[in-house]
């Protein structure tokens, strides 16, 4: 199969969203608007301000191909762009019906338009083609799990498929909150609508103290943290600008108790969450667990069919909530 290799411009964005909005097992990170917000800041970090971002369109005789690539000229290594970042997945562009022979194919080229190097796919999930093509050519060095919560259209369904002990701890929470008095919210900010400049501001400051809890000197000091999340992440840029943005929020007393921040993929029917996270001095509360209970609520209804994706990581919490798990996978070509 013959196939033309050209660099992606702006001339070609139909293309992208085409064959974005046709495959809806691409992820939202593999939307040309988040790629869009990744590439403003790609060299920022320790390890990508060593990579060349690259974009090429691949064109065959009855399809095309997108192919985001980060490429390490000292090391003589390729790998897909929104590697070394917290991207949560990682892929080529292509539409639902994508073959063997196109992959071969734009596999192949690659290694021609660069030779002497290692192709080195990472982050690549089990849903997506890629992954099941690379799997039967070669072998996965390494997995990732990922969790998700697959919802149907009714709630109480889904609440009784939840183990005895996760529904206890859900009571537990509420009852904690009615017992001491505490009023709780819980909002949705999605699609056109905008977070404040006060929510973005408590949600960043929730996010910021939270890793520094958990990391404390092997992260970076809590300001430079603070601004380089809320002005130079491509994923906090994204969930603030796009219409593909969903955010949940729960409050306690008028102040911000837990969020949780997505992205829904072309379709509408995944959200990938990137960031979710507690405001400490709520813990006894467990909002993280009521945040997610009236997300799933809120999705039944409105969104039925919705799979809400917790990403990377394997944290107990996501298991509570009737979440099973998805591999990522790594491969050397």
């Amino acid at each position: 199969m013959e196939v033309t290799i050209t660099k992606y411009t702006n001339r070609d964005r139909a293309i992208w969203d085409e064959l974005y909005r046709s495959n809806p097992a691409l992820s939202a990170y593999q939307s040309p608007d988040f790629m869009e917000q990744f590439l403003k800041t790609a060299r920022l970090g320790k390890r990508r301000a060593l990579l060349r971002s690259e974009i090429l369109l691949c064109r065959m005789e009855d399809t095309q191909m997108i192919c985001p690539l980060a490429i390490d000229s000292r090391k003589k290594e390729v790998f897909l762009l929104g590697d070394f970042s917290a991207v949560g997945y990682c892929d080529l562009i292509y539409s639902a019906g994508g073959t063997d022979a196109q992959f071969d194919t734009v596999i192949g080229a690659l290694k021609t338009r660069y030779p002497g190097h290692t192709l080195k796919f990472n982050k690549v999930n089990e849903s997506s083609a890629l992954c099941a093509y690379l799997l039967r050519r070669s072998e996965s060095l390494s997995q990732g799990e990922c969790v998700c919560i697959s919802l149907g259209n009714d709630y109480d369904a889904y609440y009784k498929t939840l183990s005895k002990h996760s529904r206890q701890n859900i009571r537990t929470a509420y009852n904690r909150m009615n017992r001491d008095g505490k009023a709780f919210e819980f909002q949705i900010v999605q699609g056109t609508d905008r977070l404040t400049k006060q929510q973005k501001d408590d949600i960043i400051r929730i996010y910021c103290t939270r890793m520094k809890d958990k990391f404390g000197d092997e992260v970076l000091p809590y300001p430079i943290m603070y601004t380089a999340q809320r002005y130079f992440n491509p994923i906090v840029r994204s969930l603030n600008t796009l219409e593909d943005q969903f955010h949940a929020l729960l409050y306690i007393d008028g102040e911000l108790a837990a969020f949780l921040s997505g992205l829904r993929n072309g379709d509408g029917s995944r959200i990938v969450v990137p960031r979710l996270s507690m405001n400490g001095k709520f813990d006894f509360y467990d909002p993280g667990i009521v945040l997610l209970r009236e997300t799933a609520e809120y999705l039944c209804r409105e969104c039925p069919n919705t799979e809400l994706d917790l990403s990377r990581g394997n944290e107990k919490y996501k298991y509570t909530m009737g979440g099973k798990p998805h591999f990522n996978h790594s491969f050397v070509i």
